[in-house]
């Protein structure tokens, strides 16, 4: 009987470390951004939970970003879209020319995302991290 019960929590144990493999069949393939010139993002903090970003403003006009975000996921190559059922505020905030803003992403109702290399889209841009 201990034998039996060894071997099922071993069982467990390795399928909860087991990574999770993108199904890509099921996934939509990511649109190739075309991000403005002269506007950046940098990432500043990576946690679990979010991903804080620098926006730079380096051109001579306002430019505008929101609160509506996405996360990709790299496979074979070709970005795909990490499916959420998250819901947005559909706000703008202005950047003015040579100004620079943090703004943090709750990544959370992603989940537990297996390793891999990933980037956050938001606003036409996008900025990589990688889960190990």
């Amino acid at each position: 009987m201990k034998s039996i019960i060894v071997m099922l929590l071993c069982l467990f144990i390795s399928a909860c470390g087991m990574k999770k493999n993108w199904d890509i069949k099921n996934m939509d393939v990511a649109e190739e951004l075309q991000p403005q010139e002269n506007i950046t993002m940098e990432l500043i903090e990576q946690t679990n939970e979010s991903l804080t970003v620098e926006f730079k403003n380096n051109d001579n006009d306002p430019w505008i970003y929101g609160e509506v975000f996405s996360i990709q996921v790299l496979v074979d190559n070709e970005w795909y879209i990490v499916p959420s059922e998250m819901a947005f505020n559909l706000v703008g905030y202005n950047l003015y020319p040579n100004e620079s803003v943090t703004k943090t992403y709750d990544i959370s109702s992603y989940g537990t995302l297996p390793s891999g290399t990933y980037r956050l889209v938001a606003s036409n841009l996008a900025v990589e991290f990688i889960i190990e």
